[in-house]
């Protein structure tokens, strides 16, 4: 996805930069973003790990967690629903950018403007930036490289 939001030359939360600051740091926000997140749920994965009392598999009376495992679960849980609502709206954001950009009129089975986005980025997630990579470039003309700021080679136009 932020291949595709620096192709288009938007903010990190996918919407129209207004400057050309917040277009040279959409991508790396985006990928401090997702470390910071991993990273946060690995600590508080370890976290719970040890706080519980029936992860030795020689426990055979069940043992409830004191307080504080419960709060650590239910912050992974939080966490994660916070993350998964960001990834959605952001999808959302730049869908609905390309579509504008490129007159790409909505599906006739809509229920009403704009529920397509949102449908297709909250079921369809990885299919919604595919198609939005392969809309942004010319893969048969330019090679894609994966870890490059627009997913392409060095000589390839921001926007094909």
């Amino acid at each position: 996805m932020a291949q595709v939001i620096t192709r288009l030359q938007l903010s990190w939360y996918g919407t129209p930069a207004s400057n050309v600051a917040q277009v040279a740091i959409a991508f790396q926000t985006l990928v401090m973003m997702l470390v910071a997140f991993v990273c946060m749920r690995i600590f508080i994965f370890l976290i719970v790990a040890y706080m519980d009392p029936n992860a030795d598999p020689a426990t055979t009376v069940y043992t409830d967690p004191e307080p504080a495992y419960f709060f650590f679960a239910a912050l992974d849980d939080i966490l994660f629903y916070i993350y998964i609502a960001f990834c959605i709206i952001l999808i959302r954001n730049v869908r609905a950018h390309v579509r504008a950009k490129y007159n790409i009129p909505e599906s006739e089975n809509s229920c009403r403007p704009g529920c397509e986005d949102v449908c297709c980025s909250l079921f369809c997630p990885c299919f919604a930036v595919s198609q939005m990579m392969r809309h942004t470039s010319d893969y048969n003309e330019y090679r894609g490289t994966c870890c490059s700021r627009t997913g392409l080679e060095g000589s390839a136009p921001g926007i094909v």
